[in-house]
Protein backbone atom coordinates (compact mmCIF):
# COMPACT_ATOMS: atom_id res chain seq x y z
CA UNK A 1 0.00 0.00 0.00
CA UNK A 2 1.08 3.40 -0.87
CA UNK A 3 1.07 5.70 2.45
CA UNK A 4 1.59 9.61 1.51
CA UNK A 5 3.90 11.64 3.81
CA UNK A 6 4.98 15.28 4.10
CA UNK A 7 8.00 14.50 1.62
CA UNK A 8 6.21 12.07 -0.26
CA UNK A 9 5.08 8.47 0.13
CA UNK A 10 5.92 5.28 1.81
CA UNK A 11 5.63 2.06 0.09
CA UNK A 12 4.26 -0.41 2.94
CA UNK A 13 3.57 -4.35 3.25
CA UNK A 14 -0.09 -4.76 4.69
CA UNK A 15 1.29 -7.62 6.45
CA UNK A 16 3.20 -4.55 8.22
CA UNK A 17 0.72 -2.50 9.43
CA UNK A 18 -1.43 -3.91 13.09
CA UNK A 19 -3.69 -1.45 12.76
CA UNK A 20 -5.58 2.07 11.81
CA UNK A 21 -6.65 4.46 14.10
CA UNK A 22 -8.64 7.29 13.03
CA UNK A 23 -8.24 10.68 14.31
CA UNK A 24 -10.95 13.31 13.04
CA UNK A 25 -10.06 13.53 9.59
CA UNK A 26 -6.97 11.71 9.69
CA UNK A 27 -5.75 8.05 9.97
CA UNK A 28 -3.19 7.09 12.07
CA UNK A 29 -1.07 3.68 10.80
CA UNK A 30 0.34 1.91 13.78
CA UNK A 31 3.47 -0.61 12.33
CA UNK A 32 5.29 -3.15 13.51
CA UNK A 33 8.47 -2.22 12.63
CA UNK A 34 8.56 1.74 13.60
CA UNK A 35 6.09 4.69 15.29
CA UNK A 36 2.94 5.71 13.54
CA UNK A 37 2.49 7.39 10.16
CA UNK A 38 -0.14 9.76 10.12
CA UNK A 39 -2.20 10.46 7.14
CA UNK A 40 -4.80 13.09 6.36
CA UNK A 41 -7.27 11.00 4.37
CA UNK A 42 -9.84 9.42 6.54
CA UNK A 43 -9.89 5.88 8.15
CA UNK A 44 -12.88 5.14 5.63
CA UNK A 45 -11.08 5.44 2.52
CA UNK A 46 -8.51 3.01 4.41
CA UNK A 47 -11.05 0.47 4.90
CA UNK A 48 -12.30 -0.04 1.69
CA UNK A 49 -8.83 -0.27 0.05
CA UNK A 50 -7.47 -2.84 2.59
CA UNK A 51 -10.84 -4.82 2.76
CA UNK A 52 -9.52 -7.51 0.63
CA UNK A 53 -6.18 -8.18 2.60
CA UNK A 54 -8.26 -9.20 5.92
CA UNK A 55 -8.56 -5.75 7.62
CA UNK A 56 -11.69 -5.52 9.80
CA UNK A 57 -13.55 -2.38 11.27
CA UNK A 58 -14.17 -3.41 14.74
CA UNK A 59 -14.87 0.05 15.91
CA UNK A 60 -15.80 3.54 14.09
CA UNK A 61 -11.86 4.88 14.45
CA UNK A 62 -10.34 1.54 14.62
CA UNK A 63 -9.44 -1.03 11.63
CA UNK A 64 -7.97 -4.25 12.06
CA UNK A 65 -5.36 -6.77 10.32
CA UNK A 66 -6.86 -9.82 11.56
CA UNK A 67 -3.29 -11.07 11.17
CA UNK A 68 -2.14 -9.46 14.09
CA UNK A 69 -5.02 -10.13 16.43
CA UNK A 70 -3.88 -11.96 19.58
CA UNK A 71 -7.02 -12.45 21.56
CA UNK A 72 -10.17 -11.57 21.84
CA UNK A 73 -11.46 -9.58 24.95
CA UNK A 74 -15.11 -10.37 26.22
CA UNK A 75 -14.74 -8.42 29.36
CA UNK A 76 -14.99 -5.80 31.00
CA UNK A 77 -15.31 -4.50 27.31
CA UNK A 78 -15.20 -6.15 24.00
CA UNK A 79 -11.68 -5.65 23.10
CA UNK A 80 -9.01 -7.38 20.50
CA UNK A 81 -5.59 -7.30 21.58
CA UNK A 82 -3.11 -7.26 19.01
CA UNK A 83 0.31 -8.89 18.79
CA UNK A 84 1.95 -5.55 19.91
CA UNK A 85 0.30 -5.28 23.14
CA UNK A 86 -2.40 -2.32 21.71
CA UNK A 87 -6.02 -3.08 22.60
CA UNK A 88 -8.47 -2.15 19.94
CA UNK A 89 -11.90 -1.69 20.98
CA UNK A 90 -15.48 -3.54 19.47
CA UNK A 91 -18.39 -1.80 19.53
CA UNK A 92 -21.96 -3.25 19.96
CA UNK A 93 -22.93 -3.43 16.55
CA UNK A 94 -19.90 -4.99 15.83
CA UNK A 95 -19.89 -7.95 18.09
CA UNK A 96 -20.43 -10.50 15.45
CA UNK A 97 -16.70 -9.57 14.62
CA UNK A 98 -15.78 -11.08 18.03
CA UNK A 99 -17.66 -13.89 17.64
CA UNK A 100 -16.02 -14.40 14.08
CA UNK A 101 -12.19 -14.68 14.97
CA UNK A 102 -12.76 -15.45 18.32
CA UNK A 103 -12.16 -19.51 18.12
CA UNK A 104 -9.34 -18.54 15.34
CA UNK A 105 -7.27 -16.16 17.07
CA UNK A 106 -6.93 -16.82 20.75
CA UNK A 107 -3.70 -18.08 21.60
Amino acid sequence: IRIPTLNGFSLVNTDDIVRCESHNNSTEFILTSESGVMVSKTLKEYEELLATEGFIRSHQSHLINKRHVEKVLRFPSPAIRMDNGDEAPVSVRKMDILKAIAGKSNK
